[in-house]
């Protein structure tokens, strides 16, 4: 498949020769012709200077042959023009873009525009790997039989705020090593609020 990368910083580059060592063809656009020293000397695809959403910079590229194009620029705005000129000026089947808001990049799902949010993406990793080791095991349900213990919403360390509040429907019970309490944990990935179980 021929795949149409525009930005050729460290995601760009490491995106045209991951796809290229898959035995993909690639072209990477990028505004700065330096940034293509990123690629290194064995990169044997493309490399277009121009503006990504240029539909000659594209045609330049092989967009009309392309089967893929990723847009993973610095800005949001270009990203988001070159990813719709792709899909609705040279009909491209697979089409993603960066985009660092996240309130954008919601907008731009809705629109049918595949986005990466790297900001939510980012911190969510993050906190996934800042949490002490075991503290993210698997979703588990209370015990068959056991009376569900009363939850409060707050963080551990804050004051309580609603001592009388159950478990939400939809949470699950996990034990916070070495707090000796449990926390009711959402099972949808969209909500973040932790309760912790007293």
């Amino acid at each position: 498949m021929h795949i149409v990368i525009m930005g050729c910083g460290r995601v760009g580059s490491a995106l045209a020769q991951t796809l290229e060592q898959q035995g993909h063809t690639v072209a990477v656009i990028d505004q700065d012709p330096t940034a293509f020293r990123r690629l290194g000397s064995t990169f044997g695809g493309r490399r277009v200077t121009g503006i990504g959403f240029d539909q000659d910079t594209l045609r330049e590229a092989g967009i009309e042959e392309a089967g893929a194009f990723a847009a993973v620029s610095s800005g949001d705005n270009s990203n988001i023009i070159a990813a719709r000129v792709a899909r609705e000026m040279f009909a491209v089947e697979n089409v993603a873009a960066r985009i660092y808001d996240p309130r954008r990049a919601e907008v731009y799902q809705r629109l049918g525009i595949p986005t990466v949010a790297t900001v939510r993406w980012t911190a969510d990793q993050m906190l996934r790997r800042l949490l002490p080791s075991g503290a993210e095991p698997l979703w588990r349900d209370p015990p068959a039989g056991s009376s569900s213990p009363r939850c409060t919403p707050r963080r551990p360390g804050s004051a309580t705020r609603s001592a009388g509040s159950r478990r939400r429907p939809g949470c699950a019970w996990r034990s916070s090593p070495g707090s000796g309490r449990r926390s009711c944990r959402p099972r949808r990935p969209c909500c973040r609020r932790v309760t912790w179980c007293t």
